[in-house]
Protein backbone atom coordinates (compact mmCIF):
# COMPACT_ATOMS: atom_id res chain seq x y z
CA UNK A 1 0.00 0.00 0.00
CA UNK A 2 1.19 3.49 -0.68
CA UNK A 3 0.59 5.95 1.99
CA UNK A 4 0.52 9.48 1.05
CA UNK A 5 -0.79 10.98 4.42
CA UNK A 6 -0.17 10.77 8.02
CA UNK A 7 -2.21 10.69 10.93
CA UNK A 8 -0.09 11.66 13.87
CA UNK A 9 -1.67 10.98 17.65
CA UNK A 10 -0.88 13.11 20.34
CA UNK A 11 2.58 12.24 22.36
CA UNK A 12 2.00 10.58 25.31
CA UNK A 13 4.73 11.68 27.82
CA UNK A 14 5.71 9.50 30.68
CA UNK A 15 8.23 10.57 33.25
CA UNK A 16 9.15 8.09 35.80
CA UNK A 17 7.51 8.84 38.94
CA UNK A 18 11.44 8.86 41.09
CA UNK A 19 12.73 11.71 39.05
CA UNK A 20 12.19 15.03 40.50
CA UNK A 21 13.68 17.93 38.77
CA UNK A 22 14.79 20.38 42.09
CA UNK A 23 17.80 19.56 43.84
CA UNK A 24 19.69 16.51 43.11
CA UNK A 25 20.15 14.52 46.65
CA UNK A 26 20.05 11.43 45.37
CA UNK A 27 23.40 10.06 43.89
CA UNK A 28 21.24 7.55 41.20
CA UNK A 29 18.35 8.83 40.16
CA UNK A 30 18.74 12.39 40.82
CA UNK A 31 16.26 13.22 42.82
CA UNK A 32 15.68 16.07 44.92
CA UNK A 33 13.40 17.86 47.80
CA UNK A 34 10.50 18.26 46.19
CA UNK A 35 8.12 15.91 43.71
CA UNK A 36 6.07 18.51 41.01
CA UNK A 37 2.36 19.15 41.17
CA UNK A 38 0.10 17.43 38.35
CA UNK A 39 0.07 20.70 36.62
CA UNK A 40 3.69 21.02 36.23
CA UNK A 41 4.33 18.18 35.12
CA UNK A 42 1.46 18.34 33.07
CA UNK A 43 3.13 21.96 31.34
CA UNK A 44 6.25 19.54 30.88
CA UNK A 45 4.50 17.20 28.99
CA UNK A 46 2.44 19.32 27.05
CA UNK A 47 5.67 21.32 26.28
CA UNK A 48 7.60 18.23 25.15
CA UNK A 49 4.55 17.57 23.05
CA UNK A 50 4.17 20.45 21.01
CA UNK A 51 7.88 20.57 20.31
CA UNK A 52 7.40 16.62 19.37
CA UNK A 53 4.89 17.39 17.15
CA UNK A 54 6.12 20.83 15.46
CA UNK A 55 9.41 19.02 14.61
CA UNK A 56 7.31 15.80 13.63
CA UNK A 57 5.63 17.32 11.31
CA UNK A 58 7.61 19.66 9.50
CA UNK A 59 10.00 16.62 8.85
CA UNK A 60 7.51 14.88 6.95
CA UNK A 61 5.94 17.49 5.00
CA UNK A 62 9.19 18.18 4.24
CA UNK A 63 9.16 14.80 2.75
CA UNK A 64 6.23 14.90 0.58
CA UNK A 65 3.54 13.82 3.36
CA UNK A 66 0.44 15.18 4.61
CA UNK A 67 -0.87 15.47 8.05
CA UNK A 68 -4.26 14.84 7.72
CA UNK A 69 -6.83 15.15 11.08
CA UNK A 70 -9.19 12.10 9.24
CA UNK A 71 -8.18 8.72 7.96
CA UNK A 72 -8.47 8.55 4.16
CA UNK A 73 -7.23 5.17 2.05
CA UNK A 74 -3.55 6.22 1.72
CA UNK A 75 -2.98 7.08 5.45
CA UNK A 76 -1.10 5.55 8.01
CA UNK A 77 -1.92 6.47 12.12
CA UNK A 78 0.94 7.09 14.33
CA UNK A 79 0.71 6.63 17.75
CA UNK A 80 4.10 8.24 19.42
CA UNK A 81 4.73 7.77 22.64
CA UNK A 82 8.25 9.05 25.41
CA UNK A 83 9.14 6.39 28.20
CA UNK A 84 11.33 6.90 30.82
CA UNK A 85 12.06 10.69 29.95
CA UNK A 86 15.00 11.26 32.03
CA UNK A 87 16.55 14.99 32.17
CA UNK A 88 19.36 16.38 34.49
CA UNK A 89 18.19 18.73 36.99
CA UNK A 90 20.34 21.99 36.74
CA UNK A 91 22.31 20.88 39.95
CA UNK A 92 23.09 17.93 38.93
CA UNK A 93 24.17 19.29 35.11
CA UNK A 94 27.00 20.89 36.79
CA UNK A 95 28.62 18.01 38.51
CA UNK A 96 30.43 15.06 37.53
CA UNK A 97 28.42 12.45 38.52
CA UNK A 98 25.66 12.66 36.16
CA UNK A 99 23.33 10.13 34.58
CA UNK A 100 22.82 10.93 30.76
CA UNK A 101 19.87 12.62 29.87
CA UNK A 102 18.07 10.00 27.72
CA UNK A 103 13.85 8.99 26.50
CA UNK A 104 13.09 6.21 24.80
CA UNK A 105 10.69 6.45 21.64
CA UNK A 106 7.66 3.47 21.64
CA UNK A 107 5.85 4.51 18.33
CA UNK A 108 3.19 2.22 16.89
CA UNK A 109 2.63 2.64 13.14
CA UNK A 110 -1.06 1.16 11.42
CA UNK A 111 -2.85 1.70 8.38
CA UNK A 112 -5.31 4.12 9.21
CA UNK A 113 -8.57 2.38 7.96
CA UNK A 114 -7.90 -0.99 9.38
CA UNK A 115 -5.95 -0.58 12.41
CA UNK A 116 -3.52 -3.15 11.12
CA UNK A 117 -0.31 -2.99 13.09
CA UNK A 118 2.36 -2.41 9.98
CA UNK A 119 5.54 -1.49 12.30
CA UNK A 120 6.55 -0.76 15.67
CA UNK A 121 9.32 1.28 16.45
CA UNK A 122 11.38 1.17 20.16
CA UNK A 123 14.14 3.11 20.11
CA UNK A 124 16.75 4.96 23.17
CA UNK A 125 18.34 8.63 22.62
CA UNK A 126 20.78 9.88 25.26
CA UNK A 127 22.16 13.24 24.72
CA UNK A 128 22.32 16.75 26.43
CA UNK A 129 18.63 17.64 26.46
CA UNK A 130 18.49 20.21 29.08
CA UNK A 131 16.48 20.29 32.61
CA UNK A 132 12.70 19.41 32.60
CA UNK A 133 12.73 21.69 35.31
CA UNK A 134 12.72 24.25 32.59
CA UNK A 135 10.92 22.24 29.40
CA UNK A 136 11.37 24.70 27.38
CA UNK A 137 15.42 24.56 27.84
CA UNK A 138 14.60 20.90 26.43
CA UNK A 139 12.09 21.35 23.82
CA UNK A 140 14.53 23.85 22.25
CA UNK A 141 17.52 21.61 22.76
CA UNK A 142 19.31 20.65 19.75
CA UNK A 143 19.84 16.99 20.98
CA UNK A 144 16.05 16.62 21.36
CA UNK A 145 15.39 18.24 17.97
CA UNK A 146 18.17 15.89 16.50
CA UNK A 147 16.05 13.18 18.30
CA UNK A 148 12.65 13.84 16.89
CA UNK A 149 14.24 14.39 13.60
CA UNK A 150 15.73 11.07 13.36
CA UNK A 151 12.71 9.12 13.96
CA UNK A 152 10.56 11.20 11.93
CA UNK A 153 13.23 10.63 8.93
CA UNK A 154 13.00 6.56 9.89
CA UNK A 155 9.31 6.68 9.29
CA UNK A 156 9.30 8.88 6.35
CA UNK A 157 11.87 6.07 5.17
CA UNK A 158 9.98 3.45 6.21
CA UNK A 159 6.87 5.08 4.54
CA UNK A 160 8.73 5.87 0.86
CA UNK A 161 9.66 1.97 1.25
CA UNK A 162 6.20 0.88 1.37
CA UNK A 163 5.09 2.72 -1.59
CA UNK A 164 8.27 1.29 -3.55
CA UNK A 165 6.17 -2.11 -2.99
CA UNK A 166 2.93 -1.64 -3.78
CA UNK A 167 2.02 -2.27 -6.92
Amino acid sequence: MAYRTVMVDPLAVAIPEHWYPVGGTSEHLGTGPRKLSSSELQHIKDTLAGRFRYLFVAELTDGGYRVVERPGDDTVRVSPGLADVYMNTPERSLTARRRADSMTLVMDVRDATTGELLARLVDRQKGVMGALQFPNTVANSVDFRRAVEAWAQRLRAGLDEMSKQSP
